[in-house]
Order: C-alpha cells, then sequence, then structure tokens
C-alpha cells in the first residue's frame, strides 16, 4: 500500500442520475487493479447532493470513516470524475499529505491536471524580493 494522504471532499455535476452514476463507478472500479479496487472500496464514495434543473446533479466525494487513503486514489478518482464530469464544469481534487504538503488535481471533462501548491511571501502586497529592493537606500545600489 502507498503513503497516505487525505483527499479533501469536493463537490462535482454530472448529467447522469444516481442510478447510473453507480454504475459508471461500478463499471471503472471493476477494471481497476486487484489492489486500487480495494482501496477504492475501501475508502470512498459519492452521495446525491440534487439537481441544478432538470440535467445537472450534484455529487459530493466522501470518505469512510475519515480515513486516510494512498495518495495514489487521488489520480484514480480524478480519472473517474473526469470520465463523468459535467461539460462547462470543474472541480478540484486536493490531497493533504502527513508532512502537511498540499496537491492535486484540476479536473474538466475528460482531462485532468496537476495542480501544485506553493508558499508565497509578501510584505505590505509586494513579493519579498521586491519588497527588499525597495528597502535598499540609493546609495546601495551604487
Amino acid at each position: 500500500m502507498g503513503y497516505h494522504s487525505y483527499i479533501n471532499r469536493f463537490i462535482f455535476k454530472s448529467i447522469l442520475p444516481e442510478k447510473k452514476l453507480t454504475q459508471a463507478w461500478d463499471r471503472f472500479i471493476s477494471e481497476l487493479t486487484e489492489d486500487n479496487r480495494n482501496s477504492m472500496n475501501q475508502y470512498y464514495g459519492f452521495d446525491y447532493q440534487g439537481s441544478e434543473g432538470r440535467k445537472l446533479h450534484k455529487y459530493v466525494l466522501w470518505v469512510k470513516n475519515d480515513e486516510a487513503g494512498r495518495y495514489e486514489d487521488a489520480e484514480l478518482l480524478a480519472m473517474f470524475v473526469s470520465s463523468v464530469i459535467a461539460q462547462k464544469t470543474h472541480t478540484l481534487i486536493e490531497v493533504e499529505t502527513g508532512s502537511n504538503e498540499m496537491w492535486g488535481y484540476l479536473v474538466v471533462p475528460g482531462k485532468i491536471y496537476d495542480l501544485n501548491y506553493s508558499v508565497t511571501i509578501d510584505v505590505s502586497g509586494m513579493p519579498l524580493e521586491e519588497f527588499l529592493k525597495s528597502l535598499k537606500e540609493p546609495s546601495d545600489e551604487n
């Protein structure tokens, strides 16, 4: 089993009603390796949150018992959601590691993109390096 990570709950919209989304999930899970299938079944599921109009249905990922899953699971979840997410919508799948790092995926229909989080330091609204340059006295620049 891989390293443990916490995948934050996320919401996505799909044109698939609950029964069809469940069928799509079951089909997706059945095509995974046994190890991945066990992990996905052990940790994750989707709850139906209602519809928006006639065509869009809202779902939220839930994590069983608030347990940590495997970091590999985030990419599998992103792959599944990209196959069922409604056109012109997106969601973020964010992962927190035990060492307080964050990363994840931007999910759009048919595609996933890596998200990288970085810390930026700014002082009075300016990036640190720019702020430090502004503090230099004119005689220091010569």
